[in-house]
């Protein structure tokens, strides 16, 4: 038996739709292994792994990289939240502070 491709792939990314594709056309088993962001590529550089689908940016060194879509960033609200009745755009949070994290409260009301 032919030894498996392994495919490395971070959280968000879409392998499902690739190993399905493989598997449709090819014989050779195909083996998917969750790989963090920050270890994205240990796995191709090491040989553990015959490629990856990673997040971006990367140090492309040595590599043969293929982009194969976009993401989009989305922000989300709940609906009654103050910044859901806001329309924004990209521009809109142009040369604006992102954070991750949970604000601190600044009244009794728990809204900021």
């Amino acid at each position: 038996m032919t030894d498996p491709i392994r495919i490395g792939f971070v959280t968000g990314a879409t392998p499902d739709k690739w190993a399905r594709h493989w598997r449709d056309r090819r014989r050779e088993p195909l083996e998917l292994v969750p790989v963090t962001e920050s270890d994205q590529l240990d796995g191709v550089r090491d040989g553990s792994l015959d490629m990856a689908l990673v997040r971006l940016p990367v140090d492309r060194d040595g590599l043969h990289c293929v982009r194969l879509y976009d993401e989009l960033q989305v922000a989300v609200a709940s609906r009654d939240h103050v910044l859901a009745a806001a329309t924004w755009t990209t521009t809109s949070w142009s040369g604006r502070t992102r954070a991750a994290g949970r604000p601190r409260p600044s009244s009794s009301t728990g809204r900021r």
